[in-house]
């Protein structure tokens, strides 16, 4: 409890510090946060993972093109601080089909995430050949998932390439290399890809060689020939989450909204084998139980 305590507080305290109620050069001090009302033995809340009941049928009968994402908790405070966590793919109607949901304390890091992965990578045919899942350019992403998928692989999100890329451009290449990037991004064939990639100034390849090609052109990622190029799918998850009041209550709350929340898009859907929206229904409440529900010392 006095771990996740000290976390909590520290995430508070960074925050603080964007916002300028803080000085940037001051130094979070771990004498200063307040212990007393903590006595050995006692538990403290540490998140949640939640697999939808239908997480299987998505897998399976979704797109190869997938999505990881997280979103950071608005306020600051005892019941507001930390991320939602969300892993998922598109259907054939190009809407989400989450796979796996989470609620975490603190920032975003490999410690969050990986348990995400590692039940995302359970659930079956999910983890599989062709499988691309769009991240952002966080390393945290990055990390686990290449520790917990066996045959999924990652894509980097176009926004965050052009944000993190464009700094390192020469002026010269900052009139150009966004849009190649972009239309290489999106070119047909590999042959196309590189004719493109040939235009590069010498900063813009530097950059870039760093990934392989199967991470930054949708020619050379098979399972992106749907045309998906993007993690908007998960930010629109977060958004969603915000629309349905999921990050702002209890635990066993969340679980449930999110259960209701995938039973009407379940629905909505009119995917095959529908018996599985009475499961879903009636199920919330074990799940608080038995779907990974985290509680840390």
């Amino acid at each position: 409890m006095r771990k996740i305590r000290l976390k909590a507080a520290k995430h508070i305290f960074e925050q603080l510090q964007k916002d300028d109620k803080i000085p940037i050069d001051a130094e979070f001090d771990p004498a200063d946060v307040d212990m007393s009302d903590i006595h050995d033995g006692d538990r403290f809340y540490g998140g949640w993972t939640f697999v939808s009941s239908v997480s299987e049928i998505y897998a399976t009968q979704g797109l190869l093109s997938a999505y990881a994402d997280a979103a950071h908790m608005e306020g600051k405070g005892q019941n507001t601080y930390g991320i939602f966590l969300n892993i998922g793919t598109y259907t054939a109607n190009r809407n989400l089909g989450s796979i796996v949901s989470g609620h975490g304390i603190g920032a975003e890091c490999k410690e969050e995430w990986l348990p995400r992965f590692k039940a995302a990578a359970d659930v079956a045919n999910f983890d599989c050949e062709g499988r691309v899942i769009l991240v952002d350019m966080e390393k945290s992403i990055d990390i686990s998932l290449d520790m917990e998928m066996t045959h999924a692989k990652k894509f980097n999100d176009e926004r965050h390439v052009l944000k993190n890329m464009t700094p390192k451009l020469g002026p010269d290449e900052r009139k150009t290399g966004p849009a190649l990037y972009s239309r290489a991004l999106r070119a047909a064939s590999t042959l196309e890809v590189d004719q493109i990639v040939a235009q590069y100034g010498p900063n813009q390849k530097k950059w870039l060689e760093r990934f392989s090609d199967s991470e930054l052109y949708r020619a050379y990622s098979p399972g992106l020939k749907d045309g998906i190029v993007t993690s908007q799918g998960a930010e629109s998850a977060m958004l969603a989450a915000v629309a349905n009041n999921i990050r702002r209550v209890e635990p066993l709350s969340m679980i449930k909204i999110n259960v209701e929340t995938e039973a009407s898009k379940f629905y909505a859907e009119k995917v095959p084998h529908l018996r599985n929206l009475l499961s879903i229904l009636a199920f919330y409440v074990s799940l608080a139980i038995t779907l990974h529900v985290l509680f840390s010392e």
